[in-house]
C-alpha cells in the first residue's frame, strides 16, 4: 500500500509540474524551517520555534518543517503535504530524516481547518502512522479548537522531538570513523556502581534493625522521566538553518481537521 501511495506522488508530479510551480509555495530562501505563510504566528512564536528546530537539526541532523498556508487551491490535505514535503526535499539525503507539519486555518466562510505531518523514510519506524494521527488528534487538535495554534504545534513538535531524539546523529552523514566514545559513557556507570556496592556492604550491617535493607538507589543522570530532548534551545547561539539535505518521503503520517 505504501509502494503505491508513493507512485501515485511520483505520478502526480510528473504530471503537474507547472501546475505544482503556481499552486505551491516554493522553497524557502534563505532556507528556514518555520514558514508561518498564512501569519498564525506571533515574531516572537515563530523565531522561538525556528530555534528549537534549528538546534535539533544542528544536533541530530533530522529536520522538522512547518508550515502554514492559508489556501492549499483545491488540493487534499495528505497530497499537498507530501508533494510539498517532496519538493522542499526536507531531511538528510540517505537517511531521509525529515518531517514536515503543515497548518491550513479555519476560515471564516466555515471551511474546516487542517493539519497533516508528513514523515519521511527515516522516520516511520519511529513517528508511525498510528503515533502522527494521535499527535495531531491527542494534542494539536485540542490547541487549535482553543484559537492556540502555535501552542498545539509547539507541543506536537516536541512530542516528535522526543520520539526521534537520539535516532539519527549529525555525524551520521559524515565520513564513519572508528567512534570510541561509548568508553566514556561506560566510566560514569562503573563509577556509580561501585560506589551503590560500597554502600550496600555498609549499609547491609544494619537489615536487622529494619534499616539499610536492600540495595540503595542509585541514580542516573538522563536516564527516566523523558528528560531532555524536549525544552527550548535557550542560551545557545544561533546560525541559522543551512538548508533542506534531499530527504524522501513515501507517504508516512496522518491527518486531520477540526
Amino acid at each position: 500500500m505504501r509502494t503505491i501511495k508513493y507512485i501515485a506522488i511520483l505520478l502526480l508530479l510528473l504530471l503537474g509540474q507547472t501546475s505544482f510551480a503556481q499552486d505551491f509555495p516554493k522553497r524557502p530562501d534563505p532556507p528556514r524551517l518555520v514558514n508561518d505563510l498564512a501569519n498564525l504566528f506571533s515574531p516572537e512564536q515563530a523565531d522561538a520555534l525556528e530555534r528549537k528546530l534549528v538546534a535539533y537539526n544542528d544536533s541530530t541532523s533530522t529536520q522538522i518543517a512547518v508550515v502554514t498556508i492559508s489556501d492549499i487551491k483545491g488540493y487534499d490535505i495528505t497530497d499537498f503535504t507530501d508533494r510539498l514535503a517532496m519538493d522542499w526535499k526536507v531531511g538528510q539525503k540517505g537517511i531521509n530524516n525529515g518531517l514536515m507539519i503543515l497548518i491550513v486555518p479555519k476560515h471564516a466562510n466555515g471551511d474546516r481547518g487542517h493539519v497533516r505531518i508528513s514523515v519521511g523514510y527515516g522516520l516511520e519506524e519511529h513517528i508511525t502512522d498510528a503515533i502522527s494521527s494521535k499527535i495531531i488528534n491527542d494534542v494539536m487538535i485540542p490547541e487549535f479548537r482553543n484559537n492556540n495554534i502555535y501552542g498545539g504545534v509547539n507541543k506536537g513538535v516536541d512530542i516528535v522531538i522526543g520520539i526521534c531524539s537520539g535516532k539519527f546523529k549529525a555525524d551520521q552523514i559524515k565520513k564513519k570513523d572508528k567512534n570510541y566514545s561509548w568508553i566514556f559513557f561506560l566510566i560514569p556507570l562503573f563509577i556509580l556502581f561501585i560506589i551503590g556496592f560500597v554502600r550496600r556492604n555498609r549499609y547491609s550491617s544494619y537489615g536487622s534493625n529494619g534499616s539499610g535493607g536492600g540495595a540503595p538507589f542509585i541514580f542516573f543522570p538522563g536516564f527516566g522521566g523523558g528528560g531532555g530532548g524536549f525544552g527550548d534551545s535557550g542560551g545557545s547561539d544561533f546560525g541559522g538553518f543551512g538548508g533542506f539535505g534531499g530527504g524522501d518521503f513515501g507517504g508516512g503520517g496522518a491527518s486531520g481537521s477540526w
